[in-house]
């Protein structure tokens, strides 16, 4: 067989089957698919609210708006959502999708690819604390502030390799409580972090919360299992008030006096999981 009609085979197989997937996600109903989408939720114990579901050109799907909750109440709202396949990796055998959204303001970029081990890119950039529901319904916070974050990991979440970096300009953090244990009010000018990914064991390399009256710091792990919220945590959140700023919130550095390591500087623990964390 010649080089041409080898190249001309395989275009063939491969127009072929972008026909069938083409053919086969027209042809499902909307609502099935919808239900596959709201099943595989379930497994990880998250329910999706999904309102104007429909099919993206050429082969991909799309909504208006998703609303991903747990038992406890609404996690992220994800406006105009669109998945598709990518069809050129395909070509090569590779089985990539490209995911984009909007969270309020801001915006949601990721690149899954699920063939062979998998991989995740995700990108986020100008989305406002304030628009993530997780922090108002685990934390119970008020968080204010603008971030942007980059995820990049490879294998199942259990054996995941990667990294994570996230950035918060302008945070002010107001009502925090893990577990029913109320942390001080405080404003940051400036949140870093740093997160190595290594056989699915997330450590945090850096995580610093610099503000004019509190730096906080904040390190330890998250032992990754097949459903990130219930993943198991342990770390250690540090604490070095200003003398002012710790003499005007004096009732709360009280309920945390058990936590004070020396004069001016705290370190609490926390464990459970990465859904319902607590303070031990």
């Amino acid at each position: 067989m010649t080089p041409r009609r080898v190249i001309t085979r395989a275009a063939g197989v491969i127009a072929g089957l972008l026909l069938f997937l083409f053919l086969t996600l027209h042809f499902i109903p909307n609502r099935a698919l919808q239900g596959v989408a709201e099943r595989a939720a379930a497994r990880e114990g998250y329910t999706l609210a999904i309102t104007g579901f429909g099919k993206a050109f050429p082969v991909g799907i799309k909504a208006h708006r998703i609303e991903i909750a747990s038992e406890k109440g609404p996690l992220l709202v994800l406006d105009g959502p669109v998945i598709r396949l990518q069809l050129l990796p395909l070509m090569i055998g590779k089985v990539r999708l490209h995911c984009a959204a909007r969270v309020g303001g801001g915006d949601l970029d990721a690149v899954a690819t699920i063939s062979g081990p998998g991989r995740l890119r995700l990108d986020g950039s100008g989305i406002r604390t304030e628009d993530i529901p997780w922090f108002r319904t685990v934390a119970g916070a008020r968080v204010k502030g603008k971030m942007g974050f980059e995820l990049d990991a490879a294998g199942p979440l259990s054996k995941a390799d990667g990294s994570v970096r996230v950035e918060v300009k302008g945070a002010d953090l107001k009502g925090v409580a893990i577990h029913g244990v109320p942390l001080p009010d405080a404003g940051f000018d400036t949140v870093r972090g740093a997160l190595k990914i290594t056989g699915g064991t997330a450590t945090l390399e850096s995580f610093a919360l610099q503000g004019p009256s509190m730096y906080m710091r904040l390190k330890g792990t998250v032992t990754l299992g097949n459903s990130l919220g219930a993943s198991p945590i342990n770390m250690t959140l540090e604490m070095m008030p200003q003398p002012a700023f710790l003499e005007d919130q004096k009732l709360v550095f009280l309920l945390l006096a058990r936590y004070m390591v020396t004069p001016g500087q705290y370190a609490v623990p926390i464990t459970g999981t990465f859904a319902a964390p607590v303070i031990r």
